[in-house]
């Protein structure tokens, strides 16, 4: 989940777009525009941007929280 506006989804979205491009066997990846979908932002709660929602078969949805990024 990210805002066309936000400094930090700016920053990480050519990370994300390289992970969606290395981890495809299991894993699929999604950018929802919050902006132009606000009804995400009610539905999952989102209090800040990015946001990361990890959804499984086995549950509905978790929510990460990143409160420090490490960069190598």
């Amino acid at each position: 989940m990210f805002a066309p506006w936000c400094h930090h989804c700016k920053h990480f979205a050519p990370i994300y777009q390289q992970l969606a491009n290395t981890c495809t066997e299991n894993i699929l990846f999604a950018s929802v525009d919050c902006e132009a979908h606000p009804g995400f932002i009610e539905e999952f709660g989102i209090r800040g941007f990015p946001t990361i929602l990890l959804f499984t078969k086995n549950k509905d949805f978790e929510m990460y929280k990143v409160e420090v990024v490490v960069c190598y």
